[in-house]
This record gives structure tokens, C-alpha cells and sequence, in this order.
């Protein structure tokens, strides 16, 4: 480690950037990522290598699909949203669950209509790929079974006043020229682009982007699983 040291100050600032979102160009994200390559060939330990996954993982969550696809040359993410393995319902296997099962509840389920994990699934919702890193869980079940009762900022949904009196609900992305994406909470919906000029107001919902009672389609085995 003393002869091939990680270049620790550059560090901490890729590791402050890693959730930032406005203000990247995309050659300052390639050279981000082109540093945690270089910064990977350093020695720091048993634990070195896993700090770099995870600073590079929470950076691409804050990526829109079309970033991610155009530097998959630097991050070597096998960048593929739709799985190219087949979707069966759960029926309720009792204790004995595995990997294949439970991708699969993850898809027949509608997670991954909004959330993408290693690279496959949406992007409307946060990138779960790095969620066992911060929270527990505890945690991730309340915001199963009550996803109104704590809302990230980066995912809160809002309401949209338009010129012509049309209200239109979602999570709002707020593009460089000052127009909204808004992507409603129907996952089959496209998002709607509201132009800058056209904007009346924009409110905070209380009401969380994902829906209540996704348990409910789920058997008592399953349900008695989770």
C-alpha cells in the first residue's frame, strides 16, 4: 500500500460527487469514472475494491438511461434494461427460495417497472443496486407495505399547473432549457414534456410515486415468506 497508494484527497471528492446530479457535462462524467478506473489499480485493503463499487454504482444511479448506454465503454456496465430471462409468477414456494425465484418476484411483481437493480429494470424510482448498503431491512419493508410515509427528495412527485389548466402528476426531472419530464405513476404512461414557458406552478405531492398495496396480488405464502 505504501508503494501504490490510493490517491485518498482525489477520493473524497468522487466520493462527494457520487450522488450529485445537475452541473455534469459528459466529458466530465467520463473522466469521473475514467479516475475510479485508474483509482481501482491502487492498493487499499480488503475493503478498497468495494468502496470503488459502490462510489461507481451510486454515480450511474443519478444517469439517465442514454448517459449509462454512451459510457458503458469506461464503467464495463452491461448495460441492459430488459432481462433476457423468462418472468414467472411466484406460487408460493414456502421456505425454500432462491435466486431465480426471487428475480423473478422482483419482475412479475413490478419492480422493476420502476427500479433497476444491476442494471436491469426502470429508472422512475431510485436504483436499488446499492440499497443494502444504506438502509436495513426494516426499513425496506415499511416502504413496501407504506411508500407515502418517508419520500426521498430526488423522488418525491409533484403537481404540475399548466397555462391551460391541465394538472398533471408525477415525478418531475427538470431538464437543462427549464422544461419538465413528467412521468406519471402509471409505469405503462410515457412521461409528458411540459415546456418552461407553459409552467403555472409546480407543487410537492405528499403522496408517494409508488402505489399502495403491492402485497395484496401476493398468496398467503408469500406474503408469510416476506
Amino acid at each position: 500500500m505504501i508503494e501504490n497508494h490510493p490517491p485518498s484527497r482525489e477520493l473524497m471528492y468522487a466520493f462527494m460527487l457520487r450522488n450529485q446530479r445537475a452541473g455534469w457535462t459528459m466529458e466530465t462524467r467520463r473522466a469521473y469514472f475514467q479516475f475510479l478506473n485508474e483509482a481501482a489499480k491502487a492498493s487499499g485493503g480488503s475493503s478498497y475494491r468495494g468502496f470503488l463499487t459502490r462510489v461507481r454504482d451510486e454515480a450511474l444511479a443519478t444517469m439517465t438511461d442514454e448517459q449509462r448506454l454512451a459510457l458503458n465503454d469506461v464503467t464495463g456496465e452491461d448495460f441492459n434494461p430488459k432481462p433476457d430471462f423468462p418472468i414467472v409468477a411466484p406460487k408460493g414456494p414456502g421456505q425454500k427460495w432462491n435466486f431465480e425465484m426471487g428475480r423473478s418476484l422482483y419482475f412479475s411483481a413490478s419492480c422493476a417497472a420502476c427500479h433497476r437493480l444491476n442494471g436491469l429494470g426502470g429508472a422512475i424510482g431510485p436504483d436499488l443496486t446499492s440499497v443494502r448498503n444504506k438502509f436495513d431491512e426494516k426499513y425496506l419493508v415499511e416502504a413496501i407495505v407504506h411508500p407515502s410515509q418517508h419520500i426521498s427528495d430526488q423522488y418525491s412527485s409533484s403537481m404540475v399547473l399548466t397555462d391551460e389548466g391541465e394538472v398533471l402528476t408525477g415525478l418531475v426531472v427538470k431538464q437543462d432549457n427549464g422544461d419538465l419530464l413528467v412521468y406519471p405513476a402509471d409505469e405503462n404512461a410515457g412521461s409528458v414534456l411540459v415546456p418552461a414557458d407553459s409552467i403555472e406552478m409546480v407543487k410537492e405531492s405528499k403522496i408517494s410515486q409508488m402505489p399502495e398495496g403491492l402485497l395484496e396480488p401476493m398468496t398467503d405464502d408469500q406474503l408469510r415468506d416476506l
